[in-house]
């Protein structure tokens, strides 16, 4: 049973919260590390017109804490695979500047570099993946800790700290090869206007407009799922080339291969605020799905998503949100929207390959 830490959010008032934030790092500490300690920070820098992601004021809570140790904090992430501001590592740490990381006192370092080409191979030898490369940055880190926003995710139903890590941290060629089961099709032609957006989002060039509606070269398709979020009248679903759950374990054994050099040296924050219907890496965030809840710690990434995706379950949906009506409590508010999904699968991987266990018993403060 793993113990997890909650601060549960008193008003909307930020300064509040901020404090709050605070009082949580102070009672659960970080005291794994040592002054002149290296630690990666990793965080969500948001793309393009998301407004949802966790502000730069919490991580600066985080980054002055670890300065009063005596380490020497960094934020990062790694490249996407889609096309967008942070598919380079030039333009990646523009926006992260535009979005106000620039002046926290921790220098923003691309993990695996400009183009991808900074990685670390870790060897796991686990069921999808005998090795994975990673960011080369987080790899030569004494520590890492987390910060993640827990909400939506269209392949994996949620996302929080398995995610962050796995599917955050990954090289480009590792997100290529953990997006493999998923393929872009026309759910309904009715729908299709041929306006080509989703030939501009594509980064591979698979999609192409022919007698006003796009067809799909699957021998280029990436799998990215870029062009089914970009399309404004939802007329592109996901098809599987296997069951989503293989998305989930890819993404379960990325985390396990990041882990792996910072046995004990990890710690991790859930934020359980603007739950969205989709990730961050959207651009229009949409309406939250409950009312903000508060933030979580643990050093057990599993047992966090687990308790997290409890208190969103157990919290009543928004009338204004995509569930479109009110109430559902003690219902998985993610699989409302997308039923054909089992999130709950993370977990249960997860715990077969030594991530984490999903036990928790949850702790106020």
């Amino acid at each position: 049973m793993q113990d997890i830490f909650l601060y549960r959010f008193k008003s909307n008032d930020s300064h509040e919260r901020e404090a709050g934030f605070l009082k949580l790092i102070e009672r659960t500490g970080i005291n794994f590390i040592k002054p002149g300690d290296n630690v990666a920070l990793k965080v969500h820098f948001g793309e393009v017109g998301c407004t949802k992601f966790v502000r730069p004021s919490f991580s600066k809570k985080v980054i002055d804490y670890v300065l009063s140790l005596g380490g020497r904090p960094f934020l990062t992430d790694s490249n996407t695979l889609y096309s967008g501001r942070r598919k380079n590592g030039n333009d990646h740490r523009r926006l992260a500047v535009e979005h106000g990381f620039g002046s926290l006192g921790a220098d923003i370092v691309i993990a695996d570099g400009d183009n991808s080409e900074s990685t670390v191979d870790e060897r796991i030898g686990l069921t999808h993946f005998d090795s994975i490369k990673y960011g080369k940055a987080v790899f030569n880190a004494d520590s890492l800790l987390v910060i993640s926003h827990f909400k939506g995710h269209m392949l994996c139903s949620f996302g929080g700290a398995i995610k962050n890590v796995g599917m955050g941290l990954g090289s480009r060629a590792a997100k290529q090869m953990m997006h493999a089961d998923v393929k872009p099709i026309l759910q309904r032609k009715q729908d299709c206007e041929g306006c080509g957006i989703c030939t501009d989002v594509c980064p591979s060039d698979a999609v192409s407009i022919e007698g006003d509606v796009p067809v799909f070269d699957e021998s280029k398709c990436e799998g990215c799922a870029e062009c089914i979020a970009a399309c404004p009248k939802g007329a592109l679903k996901i098809q599987w080339d296997g069951a989503p759950e293989k998305v989930m374990e890819k993404t379960a054994e990325t985390c396990f291969a990041v882990l792996k050099s910072k046995a004990n040296k990890a710690f991790y924050y859930n934020f359980v605020m603007d739950v969205t219907p989709d990730c961050d890496c959207m651009g229009p965030s949409g309406t939250p799905l409950i009312e903000d809840v508060g933030i979580l710690a643990s050093s057990n990434p599993v047992a966090i998503d687990a308790a997290s995706l409890y208190l969103v379950t157990s919290a009543k949906a928004r009338k204004d949100s995509k569930i479109g009506k009110e109430g559902f409590e003690g219902a998985d508010k993610f699989k409302l929207i997308r039923p054909s999904i089992n999130g709950e699968h993370i977990f249960e991987y997860g715990e077969k390959i030594g991530l984490g266990n999903r036990d928790f018993n949850l702790i106020e403060i």
